[in-house]
């Protein structure tokens, strides 16, 4: 048994290709966290907007978004970040539209200017998402509400279009 950080050990595992133990394994820590202190956890803003093609930006440090309280937690090496945000984001929990909630609270209310966001969340979201953003868009900020709407505008137009066919 390995201590990779405070209240959180591990079984280390030995890599024959590199020759040496394997540093401790991140998710299983942060899901290990989740479990001991009973909290909500989602990846944060910039991993899920670069999920989504809205940037090209990559994460420099491991962090979640939480319900919990916010601090820095040590596994081995890293340090993860834990970043309390109020009720409304952390609404999105488990929900299919969560990334793009979680994306657009990065970008925060300039993306509503940006040109590229719109279409690129077109292109990239499936339709159970999209019907998923609108459903839940009231627990967006209101600056994101027009882009949800703007995102799924086609979507709803097709449901209109096959609920008068029937």
């Amino acid at each position: 048994m390995r201590r990779v950080g405070r209240g959180l050990y591990d079984l280390p595992r030995y890599s024959k290709h590199l020759e040496k133990l394997v540093v401790a394994d991140t998710q299983q820590a942060v899901d290990a966290i989740v479990r001991r202190d009973g909290i909500r956890v989602m990846r944060g803003g910039l991993v899920a907007a670069n999920g989504l093609s809205l940037t090209n930006c990559v994460p420099a440090q491991i962090v979640y978004m939480t319900d919990g309280a916010s601090r820095n937690v040590k596994v081995g090496r890293r340090i993860i970040r834990f970043q309390h945000v109020g009720r409304k984001l952390m609404a999105w929990h488990g929900r299919p539209a969560a990334p793009v909630a979680r994306a657009l609270d990065w970008l925060g209310p300039l993306a509503s200017q940006d040109p590229t966001i719109i279409p690129t969340l077109r292109r990239v979201l499936p339709d159970h998402v999209k019907d998923d953003l609108i459903r839940n868009c009231g627990d967006l900020p209101r600056w994101a509400v027009p882009i949800a709407h703007s995102v799924a505008a086609q979507q709803q137009q097709q449901h209109e279009v096959r609920d008068h066919a029937h």
